[in-house]
């Protein structure tokens, strides 16, 4: 069953949900409102879609997620945030499964995957200001283009092609054959980020809707 959450306002939504399974998640905000889905246990779909065009942001909140296509695009100033904000480091239990994972910045706003994560294949693109945070996922082969200002922080095992169009840095170390980024600074500011965001949706915001499934 295909499941589809949208704002095109200034409101915002909230969804309580103890697990979650759906052939198709579709999660969009077109105005400026934010939708947080909190989900204590699992998210399971076929895909996942996360899109933003506006000044709203969405956050996809769960301690596992799994999916064979995983979308997270911002194509305006809001942001997309996937995982939680739980401390990372190179023990931490991976808890995003996807066959294919895309995230995209178009505009202002950044993408972030915050929770250890594997895919087999990974397409990252950025075209303006904004920047992708992808470098707890460790993903076979992944395809970047970078054609504005934003940056991409990565890790792959496998094959990386670039095309690099812009003045953009694309940070890498490259040893037996992993790409490795660890940014302290980024992981400080993704959870000073979705810190600020949770407190944006709390149920004390005004035009706020709270489902609990």
């Amino acid at each position: 069953m295909p499941i589809s959450i949208s704002s095109f306002g200034a409101g915002s939504i909230v969804i309580e949900s103890s697990r979650l399974v759906a052939s198709r998640l579709l999660v969009e905000s077109r105005g400026s409102g934010r939708i947080q889905v909190n989900v204590r246990r699992s998210i399971s779909a076929d895909s996942i879609d996360l899109s933003t065009s506006g000044f709203g942001s969405i956050a996809l909140v769960a301690p596992s997620t799994t999916a064979k296509q995983l979308s997270a695009v911002s194509s305006g100033s809001g942001s997309v945030f996937v995982g939680t904000s739980a401390p990372t480091n190179a023990t931490a239990l991976v808890s995003l499964h996807a066959t294919t994972l895309v995230a995209k910045a178009f505009g202002d706003g950044n993408v972030f995957f915050m929770d250890a994560g594997t895919c087999h294949g990974n397409d990252v693109q950025t075209s303006g200001h904004g920047n992708v945070y992808l470098h707890h996922v460790r993903c076979e082969n992944t395809n970047a283009l970078v054609l504005g200002s934003g940056n991409m922080y990565l890790t792959t095992t496998g094959m990386l092609r670039v095309q690099d169009t812009g003045p953009a840095r694309l940070p890498w170390v490259v040893a037996f054959f992993v790409i490795v980024v660890r940014k302290i600074r980024a992981k400080r500011a993704i959870q000073v980020q979705l810190k600020a965001f949770t407190e944006a949706t709390t149920p004390m915001s005004i035009n706020q809707v709270v489902l609990h499934l």
